[in-house]
Parts: structure tokens; sequence; C-alpha cells
């Protein structure tokens, strides 16, 4: 569903009211819809209406609404033929014209299909929900439009993809990579196919490939965490997932700040020495993770922006395929205050192009009552590849979409049906999150932003906007030995008017402070190790101190209120 063309008529050049912009934008969900027309005015006034003539021979009037002082009319229409439609607006005020628009769009067939793993113990290629289960399954698939590769895309729980093309057109999804000791055995040639048909297709059967174990040994242990720490509390989150079918009992240790104190876990701790706690965990494999919930409170004086190191590792290791993802170490500072639902990326920062990110979404339920259903928007950089994005881990069950809005904008959709959250009177099982990777594009040159935020649903509730996770490209060349060991703490963060820099001003002697534009905002210069920069007129959003001097260049991202 593509928009060809925007003209924009008027009527009556002398109107006091008129369109000021349209656009035509397609429903974000998982679902066919037809294409939903978007109608500005400059200003609102009651009795202004909108006649639309679709193209396809039909008409209907629809009533503007008043947005902050400017009229809006949104209205989606469904066609039954694909082509290229002329859309016609035409504003009416008391029911005299005043203004028009057309916009040209084409329309293509659309069909959404599901598809999912299972593991298929009965060896007869038909999913037994009775007895078999679903599988978190890391597949990457190959994505075939009439035998022309189009698209790749990675899944763990399962995927919803819209199919595009006139009547006829054939589908194919192909496994092209699967973990060690993972065989896909249904279909035998690893491919699924569907067919476009002549009318809207929005319920369907799902389609899976079956999954079985092969005699290879090993596994492949690994661990997800997510969690900022806090002045007020630290509550990591670690998720424990095995690609492999071979079944083990790992130990998860963790070694922790001692600016925290433990409080409680869930399971609880098997032991809980020092700064030390270890859990003895059971039947680890592909069709069943765990979930280890902690939460530590400050143990004595700190301040906002200081660093603290965790710890986190899993044995066994002999025997496991890939010990890379057995240890993660964690370098934070503490926040002055941490919204539950935020995201967070590394490496952060100065990023080379061709970088892959690793993104951290959590949610969390602080509301009273559970939340039966959660889904994120998450739109994407320009500036990242869409089809290199693989879901790492989840704490529930996650199913993702590929989305366009048809104004040039990806977005990545994260489906957690039926999750049945817990309010937040259950603070070890009222939070969640969704952990993926995507890359950045190769040859981006050096001041370009990649800016990604995402939006969290929880029901019918109005959308939680997180925080806005930013990474710039580009290294400093000049950084000799001396920088990379300089200590440098900025807070608070978020900030309200005075911002710290704790440095060595024999390293850095000076600071800018540019938005997420690359505008500069404020200059300063450094004189003594611990600078206070009045940040008070800056308005709210996500800023970068850089720190010049000797040592190179430093970059910091804060957030101003």
């Amino acid at each position: 569903m593509t928009l060809i063309l925007l003209t924009i008529c008027f009527a009556e050049t002398n109107a006091q009211y008129l369109i000021s912009s349209t656009s035509i934008t397609n429903s974000l969900d998982s679902s066919c819809h037809g294409p939903t027309a978007i109608v500005h005015t400059n200003m609102y006034s009651v009795g202004q209406t909108v006649e639309n003539s679709w193209g396809d021979g039909s008409h209907d009037t629809v009533t503007v609404n008043n947005q902050s002082g400017m009229g809006h009319m949104g209205k989606q229409h469904i066609y039954t033929s694909a082509g290229t439609y002329t859309i016609k607006h035409v504003l009416l005020y008391n029911n005299q014209r005043v203004d028009s628009a057309i916009q040209s769009y084409f329309y293509q067939f659309c069909k959404t299909v599901f598809i999912g793993t299972y593991n298929d113990v009965n060896n007869n290629c038909i999913y037994d929900t009775l007895t078999e289960k679903t599988n978190r399954i890391a597949l990457t698939l190959e994505v075939d439009s009439n035998n022309v590769a189009i698209d790749t895309v990675d899944i763990l729980d399962g995927l919803y993809y819209t199919l595009k093309g006139f009547p006829g057109t054939i589908y194919k999804f192909k496994v092209i990579d699967a973990p060690q000791g993972v065989q896909v055995t249904c279909p035998a040639n690893q491919t699924i196919s569907d067919t476009i048909a002549q009318f809207l297709v929005n319920d369907y059967m799902p389609k899976s490939f079956g999954i079985n174990c092969t005699a290879v040994p090993g596994f492949d242990l690994a661990e997800h965490v997510s969690g900022r720490a806090g002045l007020d509390f630290h509550r990591p989150k670690i998720t424990i997932t095995n690609s492999n079918c071979n079944v083990q009992n790992p130990t998860l240790t963790m070694h922790y700040s001692p600016k925290y104190s433990f409080v409680s876990s869930s399971p609880a701790p098997a032991s809980n020495t020092g700064q030390t706690l270890t859990w003895n965990l059971n039947n680890i494999s592909m069709i069943n993770q765990a979930q280890v919930y902690t939460s530590f409170v400050l143990s004595g004086p700190a301040t906002a922006g200081d660093t603290i190191h965790t710890t986190y590792y899993l044995t066994p290791t002999t025997g496991d395929i890939d010990t890379t993802n057995n240890m993660v170490i964690i370098i934070d500072t503490i926040h002055q205050s941490c919204d539950p639902n935020h995201k967070e990326v590394l490496p952060e920062g100065d990023i080379l192009a061709g970088t892959t990110l690793r993104y951290v979404i959590e949610f969390e339920n602080v509301g009273n009552a559970p939340a039966q259903n959660i889904h994120i928007l998450d739109t994407l950089s320009n500036n990242v590849i869409l089809g290199s994005l693989k879901i790492l881990s989840s704490t529930h069950k996650v199913y993702y979409t590929k989305l366009e809005d048809g104004l040039g904008h990806s977005i990545a959709k994260f489906d957690f049906p039926a999750i049945n959250l817990p309010d937040t009177s259950h603070h070890d099982s009222c939070s969640g999150n969704v952990i993926y990777t995507i890359q950045t594009k190769p040859g981006l040159p050096d001041g370009t932003y990649i800016t990604n935020r995402a939006g969290i649903y929880f029901d019918f509730n109005d959308v939680v906007m997180t925080n806005e996770a930013t990474n710039v490209i580009g290294i400093p060349q000049s950084v000799n030995t001396l920088s990379n060991v300089t200590h440098t703490n900025l807070y608070p963060n978020p900030v309200a008017d005075i911002l710290t820099i704790n440095t060595d001003a024999t390293v850095y002697n000076s600071v800018e402070i540019s938005n997420t534009i690359g505008q500069l905002m404020l200059q300063q210069n450094i004189k003594q190790n611990e600078t206070k920069v009045n940040v008070k007129t800056l308005p709210a959003g996500i800023y970068f101190a850089t720190l010049k001097g000797e040592g190179g260049s430093k970059t910091i991202k804060f957030e101003k209120l």
C-alpha cells in the first residue's frame, strides 16, 4: 500500500478555513485493512465536514474534530479491487464548499499469515495442541514472492507477516538457519507457502514449522539481563535460555555491587554469601526457559551518577556450543529516578557505522488490575537494517510483526497476547521485557543520529512512551590511553536545572552540549574536576555532553526534564 502523489487544490483561495495537509496511513496491527485518509484544516470550527470521494464510486461525509485548534478528519476505506485510486476530499463549512484536495493511492491485495513452531514429538507433521508444545526457537527465514527473495526475518515464538500483491502471488517462507542440534522436519522441504486470494483475508489458520531434536551433543545456555539501577531500588531481571534440545540444570551466579543490599528474589537463591547469589535452575531447554526476578536497595550513601558493576554467569560451560553468552557484565550508573517503562541501548553513545545495537524495552504494570494484553510499537530509525532485527529473548511469549505506517516509517510490533501481567502489588512478577539486536547501516557519515523510542500499550489504555535511546555515528580518531581510563560522571540524569560533571580537568578542558540533531546548545570551559552547568533554559528532551581536551573527546547522553 503506497502513497503515490499528493496534490492540494484550493477551491477558494480567500476562504477562512483551508485544508492544510492530507496523508494516507495504514493500520498498525497484524491484520489487513484498507487505508486511512487523514485531512487537517488550518483552523477548527463547528460546522466543518469533509466529503470523501474514494475513486471507486463510493462517497461519504465525515465530521471534522478539534485537534489543538486545528481540524482533523480520519476515515478508513476498504477497496475490493487492486489498482491506483484518485481520492478527493472537499472541505465544507456550514454545508458550503470552501476547499478541496486530491491524492492518489495505489492499493494492493493483502493477506496476513502467522508462522510459528512446535515440537513434533509424534513425527506426523500435525500440531497436536494436547501433546505437543510450541517452541521458542530462533529461526531465520528467507521470504520469497513469486520465487524472488524479498526479505529476511528472524522469529522466536511467532511471526505475523503481511503479504501484498495481485491475486495468485505466491509467498514462501524458507528456513535458512536454525540452532545446532535442531532439525526442521515439517514441511519436509522446510518451506511454508501461502497465496494471495481475490479477497481480503483476516481470519486464517496459523502455519507452523515442526521441530525435532537430533543426536548432536551439546547445548547453548544464555542469559539476558535488564533493569536500571536507581537511588530507591535496583530490580534486575534475568532470563535464562537454552537454544538446544538437550536439557540442562544450570547454576546462575550473580556478583552484585556492595552499594546495594539484597532484599529478595523469585525464585529464592540457593545461596547468599557476601555479595554473591546463586540459583540452581532445572529443565532448561528450547521449550522451557527460566526467569529470575531480584530486588535490591541501597546499602549506604550513594549519589546519582555513581558507577556499579554486576556480573552474571552460567555453569556448566563444558559442552556449551557458545560460551560467549554465558557471562554478562553490566556497568551501570545509578539514576536519580527510574521509569519502569523505558528503553536502553548497548553500546551507548558514539558508534561505528555497521555496529549491531542491542535494545532492551522494559514494561511494568503500574495499575491496580492485571493487564490482559500488552503490545509495543517500536518506531525504528531509517538508519538501521530492518531485516537484521533478531529477538534474543523476552520474559513472556512474544509475536513479532513488521509494519509500515505509509509515511516512510518502519515499525516493529511486539505482541504479548493473553499475558495477564499482575498489577503493581506483585513486585516480583508485574514487569517484563523484550530484548533484540539490529544492525546499523554501513557507510553512514559521522554525525548521523540513530534514535529510537517505543510506545507501550496496556490493554485499551493510553500509550505509555519510553525514553529515547540515541547513538551517534563517529568515533573520535585522536583519543589517547589517558582518555580511555579517565573516570567521568554526569549527574543527575535526568536533570532539571544544574548538571554536574565530575572528571579530570587535566584531561578535558571544555564541554559542549548538543541536541539530537547536532545543534550546539551550550558550551562551557572545564577548570576544575567538578563542573556545574546550568541547563535550566534547555527545552525538555535528550542531549549530549561532549567533553574535549588533551585526552580527545568523550560523549555522554543525558535527559533534560
